[in-house]
């Protein structure tokens, strides 16, 4: 007999699994919504467990800093979204996780990763990495 898994077993983010790119969206204190594009990665631990990594001194880990909620949708490089919201709690990764997170996205996106990292380097950014977890 086979089981299947209850729908609340199923993660919300495992339909953006195929997508290079999601909208990520992230709020003022105003409550007005910001979206960029970025690359993402789901932990292959944990399908309920989604990261993102991002310079340091953007608006949108100033924005996190204040409200942790986020929204993600898939979208393309341009930031055309393409498909439904799913709503989430951003946090930063500990110092103790960011290599195994580090990891889990260079093993996604291969050299263009690392050369993407070796650029931020040069340019002298410092790196963030974010984990969101689904909504309540």
């Amino acid at each position: 007999m086979i089981e299947k898994k209850s729908s609340e077993s199923i993660s919300p983010f495992t339909y953006l699994a195929p997508e290079q790119f999601v909208s990520l969206t992230t709020f003022r204190k105003n409550e007005e919504a910001v979206a960029t594009q970025v690359w993402f990665a789901i932990d292959p631990a944990n399908d309920r467990k989604l990261y993102v990594v991002t310079a340091e001194r953007t608006g949108k880990v100033k924005r996190l800093r204040n409200n942790p909620r986020v929204l993600l949708a898939p979208c393309d490089r341009g930031g055309k979204v393409h498909g439904p919201e799913v709503e989430g709690v951003a946090t930063f990764v500990s110092e103790a996780e960011r290599s195994r997170v580090n990891a889990i996205l260079a093993k996604r996106f291969g050299f263009l990763y690392w050369l993407l990292g070796f650029i931020g380097s040069l340019r002298r950014t410092t790196p963030t990495w974010l984990e969101i977890v689904p909504a309540a």
